[in-house]
């Protein structure tokens, strides 16, 4: 099992880690992905189609300390942000549409 606290100064850390630290879900953080909110990387070997999927912790900080009351509503797990993020889903996907959700 993953550690799950970051160590100090860890500059990197993986979803179970994201959630223990900053209470942010695996598909919350995807859709913080897609916003282009916060950075992450996909790490595997050569050859491989999975790998280790690992956010960028200063990145996570930056966008919780850009949040103001208004904002953390709209982007918290509610009926309303949810709706939010689907709606900016769409709109995405109507700009990009032969992007067909993929992440990289």
């Amino acid at each position: 099992m993953a550690q799950i606290e970051l160590a100090q100064g860890a500059e990197w850390c993986d979803a179970h880690q994201l959630r223990a630290n900053f209470g942010i879900n695996r598909s919350y953080a995807y859709d913080l992905l897609d916003e282009g909110l916060i950075k992450s990387k996909n790490v595997r070997r050569r050859g491989m189609q999975r790998g280790r999927r690992l956010f960028h912790v200063a990145s996570v900080r930056a966008y919780l300390d850009s949040l103001d009351d208004r904002r953390a509503e709209i982007w918290a797990n509610t009926p309303d942000g949810l709706k939010h993020r689907e709606e900016k889903r769409k709109e995405r996907d109507q700009k990009n549409p032969g992007n067909g959700g993929t992440m990289t």
